[in-house]
């Protein structure tokens, strides 16, 4: 009888703290914060604390060459493995933005994964540049909002993007699902190109917008179509033009000071 309740009292400890050490090792996270060699350059991460889900916010740039890449939004999921580090990037000297996707790997003193970027996409390993790969000492603190935003499917298509020929300005009026517009773009030589009439459609993957434009500079008409990129939705629309028997890539970018304001 004595052995039945000691037992019943160990079954209900159990059920009610979980198995010895359980309660560390969901808690457990390795600290990122640091700088690390990488694909692409040197990247500095830093943690700034847990968001309302208890994911870890994560910030950090890179250096390409002359070049800086920034984290726009980053987020590291403790739950997943040894922790999963996903963040969305934004490239200044291309205009262009992307997202990653990387699991901690603490055992190599790595972080590995691949990137996408306008629908490419490719390897991305952070090997950490001294020390090892520990844990957190301690419990990390509530980040500080407002915080900014991931790129997502529903988004405003009105304003300005810089793009892949020069900034490109829309302005027009909402019609239901549906927003007809006019605008113009501006090439970096300073010649303003017309956008005579377009319109974008929402729909679960985000829309589709279709616009017709005249470049007045070699008095040519053309059309261009664009939808959402997979992976940062709004911030940035992936598209093609078709001026006459030419066609080629077309991508429209929130500006950085855009983005940095969605919150």
């Amino acid at each position: 009888m004595h052995r039945i309740a000691i037992l019943s009292i160990l079954i209900l400890g159990i059920s009610v703290l979980g198995f010895p050490g359980s309660a560390r090792a969901a808690s457990a996270i390795y600290d990122i914060g640091g700088t690390w060699d990488s694909s692409f350059g040197p990247m500095t991460l830093k943690m700034d604390g847990k968001d309302d889900t208890g994911e870890v916010v994560v910030t950090g740039t890179w250096q390409n060459g002359d070049n800086q890449g920034q984290i726009v939004y980053g987020r590291l999921n403790p739950n997943k493995g040894s922790g999963l580090l996903s963040f969305e990037y934004y490239m200044p000297w291309r205009q262009i933005y992307g997202f990653a996707e990387m699991a901690v790997r603490p055992a190599e003193n790595k972080i590995v994964g691949r990137y996408f970027e306008a629908g490419q996409s490719g390897d991305w390993v952070l090997t950490k540049k001294t020390g090892t790969l520990g844990l957190v000492q301690g419990e990390l603190p509530h980040a500080r909002g407002p915080l900014t935003k991931r790129g997502s499917k529903n988004f405003q298509v009105l304003g300005k993007w810089d793009s892949t020929f020069g900034e490109v300005n829309l302005e027009g009026t909402t019609l239901g699902a549906v927003i007809g517009f006019k605008g113009t773009f501006k090439r970096q030589d300073g010649k303003l190109g017309q956008i005579k009439k377009g319109s974008f459609m929402k729909n679960p993957s985000g829309g589709f917008m279709k616009l017709e434009y005249f470049a007045p500079w070699n008095k040519t008409s053309g059309e261009a179509i664009f939808r959402p990129d997979t992976h940062v939705g709004g911030d940035m629309l992936v598209g093609s033009y078709t001026q006459g028997s030419q066609n080629g890539i077309w991508i429209l970018s929130r500006p950085l000071s855009y983005k940095l304001s969605q919150k």
